[in-house]
């Protein structure tokens, strides 16, 4: 956004330049002088308004095609994700003084989509896609809650957990009837096989960001491989105010931890 002083050093530059174009030295500019030094500076203000602060977060276009259309035709070798045998799991923590009234809740992510191509280099290279459906997701599934235990172990009803699905697919949080999809892809790595750094970009909520994933990839029989590991996202990155009720009392952090465990089955070349 421009400011007071910005517009003011353009009309000191473009009264210097006059005076260096042969206008006499310390002489009033005329009425049309006037005229374009103020035409000039309020293009030049209209101008600087028009720039768009740099951001770690960006605004995601729309995708307008396939994301897995790219491996159509490439070399390598490639896995299709089994979603049947995978796993994604959204971990919220409860938050403030009353802490203790809420729920700590795990956000399993049943319907998947996803490709992985290693390319045969020294050392291998790989590329991804992970595509998830929020709008099926499904809150506090007795297995994955009796399986982690702990803080997450706490009684809820069923209209309770009913209620917070609702919120979390809500306009609030994440609006899934507008943002359907959750897109991950990778950008590059980093680490060394089999635990690998992989610099990923995250499109959801309208927003793209781009976060560090470890993960182990390993080969499994059969031809599969299986690829797990954690990221720790912010709602805030995303556009999302984490919920909060009774003034800060009740509720959830910013940080959402994210554990996934993919198995990926190799597709037949032509």
């Amino acid at each position: 956004t421009a400011t007071a002083g910005t517009a003011g050093g353009w009309s000191a530059r473009i009264k210097i330049a006059i005076r260096a174009s042969g206008c006499p030295p310390y002489k009033r500019p005329d009425a049309m002088q006037r005229i374009l030094i103020a035409s000039l500076l309020a293009l030049l203000t209209l101008l600087a308004a028009c720039q768009s602060p740099r951001s770690g977060t960006t605004t995601a276009r729309t995708e307008s095609i396939d994301p897995f259309e790219k491996y159509a035709d490439v070399k390598g070798r490639q896995y299709a994700l089994d979603a049947s045998r995978s796993s994604v799991r959204a971990h919220v923590f409860r938050s403030g003084r009353l802490a203790k009234l809420g729920h700590n809740h795990i956000i399993s992510m049943p319907e998947l989509e996803g490709r992985l191509l290693i390319r045969e280099r020294s050392p291998p290279d790989l590329d991804f896609d992970l595509r998830v459906r929020l709008d099926r997701l499904k809150v506090d599934d007795p297995r994955w809650i009796d399986q982690l235990g702990g803080s997450f172990a706490s009684e809820r009803s069923e209209s309770a957990v009913a209620g917070t699905r609702k919120n979390m697919l809500g306009e609030k949080v994440l609006n899934a009837a507008r943002y359907p999809t959750l897109h991950l892809s990778a950008l590059g790595i980093r680490g060394g096989w089999p635990l690998l750094i992989i610099d990923t970009a995250i499109r959801m909520h309208g927003k793209r960001v781009e976060t560090p994933v470890v993960a182990s990839v390993f080969e499994e029989d059969g031809g599969a491989i299986r690829v797990r590991g954690n990221l720790l996202l912010k709602q805030s990155d995303f556009g999302i105010e984490p919920f909060s009720a009774l003034a800060g009392a009740l509720a959830v952090q910013d940080e959402i931890v994210i554990v996934f465990d993919l198995l990926g089955r190799q597709v037949p070349q032509p």
